[in-house]
């Protein structure tokens, strides 16, 4: 059992809880204790009530009863020394600033003997830049639980780990990229990765604990996911994985969503992307840059009837009708809970803040919450109309002409990049918008055929495809990129003469 003792500043709020016993999927259990920055950690535990501490770790024990054999059994061989039990946590984490920490433990040496947990999840690579100066050679202390990890990993493996996450931000932000084509630049990345599951006596977090997997060959779903999701998030992109299940083995899947929000090509809405349903098949696969089947997709267009959506399956063709129905007859509080949560769950990731509170649904909190807190009711209205509003930005198809411009100029900075191993023609650009089935608008010959018949002249999608290129003369556009990159070149060499 690891465990963790968490230090808490003491504040008005909670300084009349000292500490508490609890159960941790991470640490087994933590001790989560509340203490002034003054006071040495040894007077700190000197102080603790054995009494106390002992009714809490029955209650830990009565929590394992006839649940877990091995946590009860490991829990009762405490009773009577129960401040053994913080003595054998084997982490501290703190909620201080840093260099108060570094203070803390400089007064109190008998917590170098703890392994200094930072349980912040968004760290990033300039954080750890930064605790490095601080901690000089004491950073062997330091480890850290970060986003798209389930297990604990020290200082050098935290770096290194952000190191190649912010080499890759840095690189898409030097492109200048709007932020469609900073996602399809990161995505081809993301997909690069050929799908390989641990094996039989491997651990799960091989494949997907993102320290992991940014360095050994395994990967699976929640691998990509997590992987496209740290990088994004750096790139300050909302962006969240989320959860199928296959109805027919209940196998789970991971995937990501993401609130797009572009001026260069007008798009805001929320899409689905899922990379590992897009990845590299084999190290042949000379064509996987140009899958984009599950790329950016509406909630309609991804939706499959082999799973179960898990986070937004509330949002389907009648939700709407039926949320008005129901709580426009019967209340609120008539309205499943569920699907309540997943709309807050989508009002967090787009607003910031959930949609519908409790207080709004649940008989019991109603009156305190509104005639005692002066909370506001349901303000049934504003809640629709917000619906509306988030059903309709799941469902707001990006057209083929957009993809097209951005794979063009990601295209073209990845050509620049690497023009050895990046094929920039039109026949890429062509397979790529056929194989992901892009979907284009009429074209102008269309448009002309059918002034012409006066009657509907329409294209299969092929065919739009080929014209749309050749309309806006996509060849001679790679061609200039390609022209432009040999005088640059030749330019290069002159300047190192």
């Amino acid at each position: 059992m690891k465990g963790l003792i968490q230090l808490e500043k003491l504040n008005k709020n909670n300084k009349n809880s000292n500490y508490s016993l609890n159960y941790d999927l991470t640490f087994d259990y933590s001790f989560e204790m509340y203490i002034d920055e003054e006071d040495s950690f040894q007077k700190i535990l000197d102080e603790i009530d054995s009494k106390v501490l002992l009714e809490r770790l029955k209650g830990f024990i009565h929590f394992f009863d006839n649940n877990n054999e091995e946590y009860e059994k490991y829990f009762k061989k405490y009773e009577g020394r129960e401040k053994q039990l913080l003595s054998d946590a084997e982490y501290v984490a703190f909620d201080f600033d840093i260099e108060k920490v570094k203070k803390y433990i400089e007064k109190n040496p008998i917590l170098k003997s703890k392994k200094i947990v930072f349980l912040d999840s968004k760290i990033t690579y300039q954080s750890i830049l930064e605790l490095e100066k601080t901690f000089g050679n004491d950073t062997s202390l330091l480890y850290f639980k970060p986003s798209g990890n389930t297990e604990i990993i020290s200082f050098n493996e935290c770096k290194n780990t952000l190191k190649i996450i912010n080499d890759i931000v840095e690189k898409v932000k030097r492109a200048n990229f709007s932020q469609i084509e900073q996602i399809m630049y990161v995505y081809d990345i993301v997909k690069g990765r050929i799908y390989c599951e641990e094996g039989s006596e491997e651990d799960k977090s091989i494949s997907r604990d993102l320290s992991k997997v940014l360095i050994q060959d395994k990967i699976v779903c929640t691998g990509y996911s997590v992987l496209l999701e740290k990088i994004l998030e750096q790139l300050n992109i909302k962006v969240k994985s989320y959860y199928l299940q296959n109805k027919r083995d209940m196998k789970g899947h991971q995937r990501n969503i993401v609130y797009l929000k572009d001026s260069k090509y007008k798009i805001e809405g929320v899409y689905y992307l899922d990379a590992t349903w897009d990845s590299k098949k084999s190290t042949t696969d000379g064509n996987y840059l140009n899958y984009y089947y599950h790329f950016l997709k509406t909630k309609y267009e991804i939706e499959n009837n082999n799973y179960d959506d898990l986070v937004f399956g509330t949002f389907n063709s009648d939700f709407i009708d039926e949320f008005d129905r129901i709580v426009r007859e019967n209340g609120l509080n008539a309205y499943d809970e569920k699907k309540i949560e997943q709309i807050n769950e989508l009002s967090f990731f787009i607003d910031g803040s959930s949609l519908i509170k409790k207080y709004m649904y649940e008989e019991e909190l109603k009156d305190f919450y509104i005639n005692v807190l002066g909370n506001k009711p349901l303000d049934f209205d504003y809640t629709l109309d917000t619906l509306k509003r988030y059903y309709s930005m799941l469902n707001k198809p990006i057209s083929g002409e957009v993809y097209t411009k951005a794979l063009l100029s990601v295209r073209k900075v990845q050509y620049y990049e690497n023009p050895n191993n990046i094929e920039f023609n039109l026949k890429e650009i062509y397979t790529a918008a056929c194989l992901s089935s892009w979907k284009f608008s009429s074209t102008k010959t269309e448009k002309a055929l059918t002034a012409i018949f006066d009657e509907k002249v329409e294209f299969e999608n092929k065919k739009r495809v080929k014209t749309y290129l050749a309309e806006n003369k996509v060849q001679e556009e790679i061609e200039k990129v390609k022209v432009a990159r040999v005088l640059r070149k030749v330019l290069n060499n002159k300047c190192k003469m």
